[in-house]
């Protein structure tokens, strides 16, 4: 597997992650933490997203 396409794909994880995050943390009462720490994997997509662009793909 490519190094882009790998970097890419954990990118899209952290996005999904910080949905995901949201998402339970409304409507959970037990997990309402997540609805407030949602935003920690964003800033790691966003370092991902900005190397990926740097890598060279031969």
């Amino acid at each position: 597997m490519r190094k882009k396409t790998l970097v890419l794909l954990f990118a899209v994880l952290c996005l999904f992650a910080s949905f995901i995050m949201y998402v339970i943390g409304d409507k959970s009462f037990h997990w309402e933490e997540f609805k407030y720490l949602f935003w920690i994997p964003l800033p790691i997509s966003v370092v991902l997203l900005i190397a990926a662009q740097r890598i060279e793909d031969r």
